[in-house]
């Protein structure tokens, strides 16, 4: 994980860049990442860990705020014989901050939706996300996030993921 980190600083600084890929207008994120999914009524004989995919759709306002769009699929091994798919989507308020020519951090804050497939159950929760982008040029930047839901009663899963995926501004 150092050395990614590492490969992905050094390609970003050898990147001269003009302004800013979210200064304002439309913008998509696709996200490769890997979650848990955490249970507070039972305790599972297996692992909780599970790739996710997801994309993110949006519009920023400025440099400092955005509105954006999140659906995020992640299949998860509930331990016994069925697989449960987890849908996590998302409207959130996007506030971000410029550090400096080409990365800005950012914070996602909003109402989020958690679809389970085998249980069919449906809850909502807070969305929480904090995240930056690395911008390679006007248009294009990766972003690196960890965003998650989390659900008020003490039976649901809370779904936490850490996702690095590609920015295009429009």
């Amino acid at each position: 994980m150092r050395y990614f980190v590492f490969v992905l600083f050094l390609l970003c600084s050898l990147c001269k860049v003009q302004a800013s890929i979210l200064e304002s207008g439309a913008y998509v994120t696709g996200l490769v990442g890997y979650g848990y999914v955490g249970n507070n009524s039972y305790q599972k004989p297996t692992n909780n860990n599970s790739y996710s995919i997801g994309a993110t759709t949006g519009y920023s306002f400025n440099q400092y705020l955005a509105l954006d769009g999140n659906v995020t699929f992640m299949p998860n091994n509930n331990g016994y014989s069925q697989f449960s798919n987890y849908f996590l989507s998302s409207v959130a308020g996007r506030f971000s901050v410029p550090f400096s020519d080409f990365f800005s951090g950012y914070l996602h804050v909003g109402p989020g939706l958690l679809t389970n497939s085998s249980t069919g159950s449906n809850q909502f929760g807070a969305f929480l996300g904090l995240g930056g982008i690395f911008k390679i040029n006007n248009q294009i930047g990766i972003s690196v996030e960890d965003y998650g839901i989390w659900l008020p009663n003490d039976v649901a899963n809370d779904i936490n993921i850490f996702a690095v995926g590609v920015t295009y501004g429009f």
